[in-house]
């Protein structure tokens, strides 16, 4: 009698166990292709050294479906291999390395906004002031007429980038020749070994960066005066058949760098083939002029008509906290003809579907068609086109953007920070239209200073 009772006490743990086993089944994994990069590159200043890829950076992570293919000009490029990985695995491939840094600065704000406290307390938390030492109420004219305002001395926050990304892969482990190509056997998981970087792979980044910035640049420099290049505009394509790359990131990797010393202006044509791209890009790394810089646009055929669904689109789907689709750092990029929408994430309080770096100058963004996205009521979007809001950003061109039908909370159309310099900001032409669900406060155009030009909008 006492056996059959153990018998079924263990039968009964052991259901126990097996149950507990059922209700957390292994996270889900899919194939990918994973592209490293195998070498040290390095920026001219220690800005644009961070937006560079490094050895051992894993650059994309892409489906393993027919749209993401490997190309030849991939395959030229990194090393580029398949394995099967969880979410959180491919996310810890691609994360990158942000640090939140704290700043003082000094801003107006208009007194009617300044002394409403709810229109002051938004307008701080969205400039993620931390604290205010101070607030002077002064009058100044603009275009001949005296306004009063606030001069507000105040501390904020700002996302410093330190590196391309924080971990990087030791392809070591792979068990594969390390070689730029494609990768004939499939990589299991366990194999896949990463690292956070220390200071010590910054202080060898900057050590290379310096080599680069002293020695080698200073010697092509004098190479192209004696031997006087040409201009040259490199036009590559994506999302088609026998495109060069398949997503912006993979041609942004690959073509970031000292333009200016290379004399090459870069263009990517988007086209809409292979569907929507699902991209979070980061436009950073490049040494820029007017003459040579970053461009991202559509070839006339596969332009949007002013409809979503029309033209190349980037669909992001993956779920962001606080960040950006779509971030442009590096001075003189344009970026033009893209449709970008129907994008869904767990929480959007400050995310943008562009972001302009607070420092940089002559960025444009034109002709493109943002929105079409609904959100729940508890979802939040921080604003569709932003500019920082403190810094020395000049001459930042937004025209002819269509921004529509963004179901959200406290969405802002185009969103212009603080910075009192007349020359920072142009906006117009712009249409934005219905940008409301119900809850919160949606404005369609917010500049924060009399500074910038915003018409015709």
């Amino acid at each position: 009698m006492k056996k059959a009772f153990l018998f079924l006490l263990m039968m009964a743990v052991c259901g126990n166990a097996f149950a507990q086993v059922e209700r957390e089944p292994a996270e889900k994994t899919s194939d990918y292709w994973v592209y490293v990069r195998l070498e040290d590159r390095s920026g001219v200043t220690t800005a644009d050294d961070a937006g560079r890829s490094k050895a051992g950076d894993v650059v994309a992570v892409l489906p393993v479906t027919p749209q993401h293919i490997p190309s030849e000009t991939e395959k030229k490029e990194w090393m580029i291999f398949k394995t099967s990985l969880t979410q959180a695995q491919r996310n810890s491939l691609l994360d990158n390395w942000e640090e939140i840094q704290t700043d003082k600065t000094t801003f107006e704000i208009p007194k009617e906004y300044y002394e409403d406290t709810a229109k002051r307390a938004e307008f701080l938390e969205g400039a993620r002031v931390v604290s205010v030492a101070s607030a002077t109420e002064i009058s100044k004219t603009v275009d001949s007429k005296t306004v009063n305002v606030y001069r507000v001395s105040a501390t904020y926050e700002s996302d410093k980038h330190i590196a391309y990304r924080k971990n990087k892969l030791d392809t070591s482990k792979l068990g594969v020749p390390v070689k730029v190509g494609l990768v004939a056997e499939k990589i299991d998981a366990s194999k896949i070994k990463t690292s956070v970087k220390t200071s010590a792979d910054l202080s060898k980044y900057e050590l290379k960066r310096k080599f680069y910035a002293y020695v080698q640049r200073p010697l092509k420099i004098v190479s192209n005066k004696i031997v006087g290049p040409a201009f040259a505009e490199t036009v590559s394509t994506c999302n088609k058949s026998g495109e060069d790359y398949n997503n912006i990131t993979l041609w942004e990797d690959a073509k970031d760098g000292d333009l200016v010393t290379a004399t090459s202006q870069e263009t990517l044509e988007l086209y809409n083939d292979d569907g929507a791209l699902s991209d979070k890009i980061v436009i950073d790394g490049s040494t820029t002029n007017s003459s040579y810089y970053m461009k991202v646009t559509a070839p006339t055929a596969e332009r949007h008509n002013g409809t979503f669904g029309s033209g190349a689109t980037i669909t992001y789907t993956t779920s962001l906290i606080n960040e950006t689709i779509i971030s442009i750092e590096d001075n003189y990029t344009i970026f033009e003809w893209i449709t970008i929408s129907g994008m869904t994430a767990d929480d959007w309080t400050t995310n943008n579907f562009i972001s302009l770096g607070d420092a940089n100058s002559y960025i444009t963004i034109r002709y493109n068609l943002i929105g079409n996205t609904n959100l729940s009521s508890s979802k939040s979007i921080g604003s569709c086109i932003g500019l920082g809001s403190f810094g020395s950003a000049t001459n930042i061109l937004i025209y002819r953007n269509i921004i529509a039908n963004v179901s959200a909370n406290n969405v802002q159309g185009i969103f212009l920070g603080a910075t009192g310099n007349p020359t920072s900001a142009y906006v117009y032409n712009n249409t934005v239209y219905n940008l409301d669900n119900g809850v919160g406060t949606d404005v369609g155009i917010s500049c924060q200073d009399e500074s910038f030009t915003c018409s015709n909008n």
